[in-house]
């Protein structure tokens, strides 16, 4: 896990959300579920994949599904942290029948 790429998307993730917040509840409400990782993520304190992490409501049942820069910028970081483009995972992936 590169600690300069995660710092940069918690930054931009983080970034992004603060400027939603004045005009949607629903990215306040993603920013304090994220509040802790993303303080990690900037302090270089996540220094395993994580099992997941929260906000995947907010881009598939929510409102927060219309803003696709925001829901591409969660998607990178949700990447970055829970390990999902590493190549073992992938290849465990790829053995699980409902992936193939």
């Amino acid at each position: 896990m590169d600690q300069g790429v995660v710092k940069a998307l918690a930054g931009d993730l983080e970034g992004m959300l603060r400027r939603c917040v004045a005009t949607s509840p629903e990215a306040a409400a993603l920013l304090r579920d994220l509040r802790p990782i993303l303080d990690d993520a900037k302090a270089g304190r996540v220094l395993a994949p994580m099992a997941d992490i929260p906000g995947d409501w907010f881009f598939m049942e929510g409102g927060l599904r219309r803003n696709r820069p925001l829901a591409e910028a969660y998607a990178r970081f949700k990447r970055q942290v829970t390990d999902a483009d590493n190549p073992a995972f992938s290849r465990a992936k790829d053995r699980i029948p409902h992936y193939a």
